[in-house]
């Protein structure tokens, strides 16, 4: 109140003693995506809930997104020839190395190929980043928590995948089956099913793991 007695100006006047306050505004939806509905988050022991969207060529989502098909084949194709190219090198050290012909051959290039999967599972667990997926943008994270998955799931995930990755063309039919009939919305593969886990695009969507989940932007997937 001001010196004259007059109640200040846009000041909300308290709720009577008892009277509860109102309760606080819901957060704003994200212009052009719908807002998410009560519950849509499930129990931190399940998977996210997925939001389908429409997102035209071009724009982003302003919150965490499903990566699509297309690009997770392209990031597992480029992986493939990652790895073959590692075996190769092996391969050609041994022989520059031992000669052709001895068996110190293919256990240095299959020896190297090891070593290159278990680097690859660790940086997987701890950053969700292959050479294909990092090329492409994507990542692969908790399903829950949109995390990185850590050693274990990382390990779950390379074991059931890595070793196909020398039969190109079945391990690819597999991989496309597999997300074509998944009907979570997630996109996943029976190595991600395995793993609890996801890959998200972070170039048209936001990264979960540097910036978040913001509270008006679930989990998406463009359709």
């Amino acid at each position: 109140m001001t010196s004259s007695g007059a109640p200040y100006a846009n000041v909300p006047a308290e709720p009577a003693w008892g009277v509860p306050s109102a309760p606080a505004a819901a957060p704003a939806a994200v212009p052009g995506f719908a807002a998410p509905a009560p519950g849509a988050q499930t129990p931190a022991t399940h998977a996210l809930a997925v939001a389908l969207i429409q997102l035209p060529p071009g724009q982003t989502y302003p919150g965490p997104l499903v990566a699509n098909a297309g690009k997770r084949i392209g990031a597992f194709l480029l992986d493939t020839v990652a790895a073959w190219a590692v075996t190769a090198v092996g391969l050609l050290v041994g022989i520059a190395a031992f000669g052709n012909g001895t068996g110190a051959v293919p256990a240095l290039g299959f020896g190297l190929l090891g070593l290159y999967f278990l680097v690859l599972v660790i940086v997987v667990g701890r950053t969700g980043r292959t050479v294909g997926k990092a090329i492409l943008g994507l990542r692969v994270v908790n399903e829950t928590s949109l995390k990185p998955v850590g050693f274990g799931a990382a390990l779950v995930r390379g074991l059931l995948i890595f070793p196909l990755s020398l039969f190109l063309i079945w391990l690819l039919l597999l991989v496309i089956s597999t997300l074509a009939l998944d009907k979570s919305g997630r996109n996943q593969g029976w190595h991600d099913k395995a793993a609890r886990s996801i890959v998200v695009d972070t170039r048209r969507g936001t990264d979960p793991v540097v910036d978040g989940q913001p509270a008006a932007a679930p989990l998406a997937r463009a359709v």
